[in-house]
Parts: structure tokens; sequence; C-alpha cells
């Protein structure tokens, strides 16, 4: 403790210390000569290669630091094990070396369904049981929504151009197949752990939206490109999905509602007190319930004329609709 304190008076002591004026000035001559010692048009370029450099140099050191052995064991590792840090650890690496956001999306989408495999990996580990801990659960469902919503960004980011339509289509069809991946293995993982679980129905919410928002920019990104055959027909599949996933939503939250126990048999075995506090529970439920019953009534809306769009063949606006559709329901739910 008193080596603490003689360290925090040391530290006090050298920030009364001031450089000195001359070396000040010649450290700002030099950087100067070195800023005019570049190329014009070159330097940017120059300072993005020397960063790739220094985190790929960084990347290697960290990584022969940390052993081979740590590394091949932590490739393994499943969420709450020892070395899932390390696992992820490596992956960021791995993310911070790969040049273009074409290639930076695909791995980006790769770790979302990643993260929802391994949460099936756990429960098989488990003997078909869920995780003892559904926060575990719960920050692996969130790593994949961060992951969904990086790829997401760079897909905003990406610069569209006519001439490149092919190309350009190619990329979204391979987006769309990752993201069809990702929303079968939660769809799975959400029946098998939202019935224990009911408080993770939102988190798993989070991915769905998510992956709305990476359609949103695909939309972007199509229109953009332009109106070929070949985009025309990615817009109405996509379209029909997006139908599909608001009613699928729509209905389950349907189910939900219809079932939700308002029973008040045996209230006059329990005393007063315990009578108002229950009718104090049922209000609040009932309140609830009207709100999600007017967001609902907004969700089927949006899902009707989402329908109504896409056979009048505005597929664009019958996505927008159906997306508004399933927001409202997630909101209800």
């Amino acid at each position: 403790m008193f080596k603490f304190f003689q360290t925090i008076k040391t530290i006090k002591k050298l920030r009364e210390i001031n450089p000195d004026k001359r070396w000040l000035k010649n450290q700002r001559l030099y950087f100067a000569r070195m800023a005019q010692a570049e190329e014009p048009g070159a330097s940017a370029k120059w300072i993005f290669l020397k960063s790739k450099l220094v985190i790929s140099l960084t990347a290697i050191l960290i990584v022969l630091s940390l052993g081979g052995g740590a590394i091949n064991s932590a490739k393994a590792a499943l969420p709450s094990d020892v070395l899932f840090p390390v696992k992820l650890f490596t992956e960021k690496i791995q993310g911070l070396l790969i040049i273009g956001n074409e290639n930076k999306i695909d791995f980006t989408l790769k770790l979302a369904e990643k993260r929802l495999e391994e949460i099936e990996q756990r429960i098989e580990k488990n003997n078909g049981e869920s995780p003892n801990n559904k926060d575990i659960t719960a920050e692996a469902i969130r790593l994949a929504k961060n992951n969904l919503e990086k790829a997401g960004t760079l897909m905003a980011q990406t610069v569209d151009s006519k001439n490149n339509g092919e190309k350009n289509l190619k990329q979204i069809e391979r987006v769309f197949e990752k993201l069809e991946k990702v929303a079968e293995r939660k769809n799975q993982l959400a029946k098998k752990l939202t019935a224990e679980n009911p408080d993770l129905t939102a988190t798993f919410n989070s991915l769905d939206l998510a992956s709305i928002k990476i359609e949103e920019e695909i939309n972007t990104k199509i229109n953009v490109t332009g109106q070929g055959e070949d985009a025309a027909k990615i817009i109405k599949n996509q379209a029909k999905k997006s139908m599909e996933r608001a009613e699928n939503k729509i209905r389950n939250i349907g189910r939900k509602l219809l079932n939700t126990d308002l029973d008040q048999n045996g209230e006059n075995e329990k005393s007063e007190k315990e009578q108002e506090e229950t009718l104090k529970k049922l209000e609040k439920l009932a309140n609830k319930l009207e709100k999600s019953a007017e967001k609902m009534e907004s969700a089927a809306e949006n899902l009707k004329n989402a329908k109504k769009e896409f056979n009048s063949g505005k597929f664009n606006e019958a996505i927008r609709k159906a997306n508004e559709g399933f927001k409202d329901s997630a909101e209800a739910e």
C-alpha cells in the first residue's frame, strides 16, 4: 500500500515537469518536414498500407504469444468456455486483415451464423437441454446481432455502380443465402429456448430486426444497380419472404394473446390483501394486452397492404409494408 501512494506522488510530480521549449520546436520542424516529404496523392494510400502493416505485425506477434496450441483449442470453444474469448479475439484479428467490403460482409455473416451454431452445440453438449444460464445464450445472440449490424453498415458503405450490375446482384444473392441460414438457425433455437425462457423472445427478435436492416440496404443497392429482369426477380422473392416472416410472427403472437391466462378461479379462497394484489396485476396485464392489441391491429393492416402492393407488382412497397408489420408485431410481443 505504501508503494502505491509513493507511485501516485511520483506521477503528480512528473505532471509538473514541462518539456524544453527548444526540443518542442525541433520536433515540430521534424514532423513538418516529414509531412512535406510525402508525395501528393500518395499519402493517404501510404498511411493506409502502413496501418495495415502495423495491424498485421501486431496480430502476428499476439498470435505467436498466445501459442498455436491455445489457438487450435480455442477454435472449438463454446460460449462460457475459458478459451471462448481467445476465439473471439482471433476472429477479430481475422476481420481486420480482410480486404474489401464484400469479403468483410461475407465474413461477418458467417460469424453471425457461427454464434447461433455454438448455442446448438452447447445444447447438444448438455444432452438436449438448454444452457444452464440463459445469460450465456443471450450474450451469444447479442454477438450474432452485432455481426448482422456490422454487415448492414458495410452494405451501406459499399459503392454501387450500374456498370457492375451483374457483380452486385451475385453479391446480393450470396448475402440473402447467408441471411436465410441465420434465420433458419434462429427459428430452430427460438422454438427450443423461448418456451422455457420467454425473456429471450425480444433477444431473438433483435436478430430479425438486424436482418431487416440489411435487407433495406440491399433494396437500396438493387435500386441503384438497375431494374433488370434478374433484379426484379430478387426483389419479388424478397417480398414473398418478408410477407411470410410478418405473417408467421403475427400468427404466433395472436396465439399467445389468445392463450393469456386471465382466469380468476380460487379468488374466494385468497385473503382480501392477496385479492387486491392479484387485481392490480390483472389490471397491468390488461393494459399491456390493450397496447399489444393496438400494435397487432397495425401489424395486420400493414400485412394486408403489403399483399395488395405485391399483387399490384409493387414489390419494394410490399417489402416495406411487410417489414413494418413485422416490427409492429415484435413490439406487441
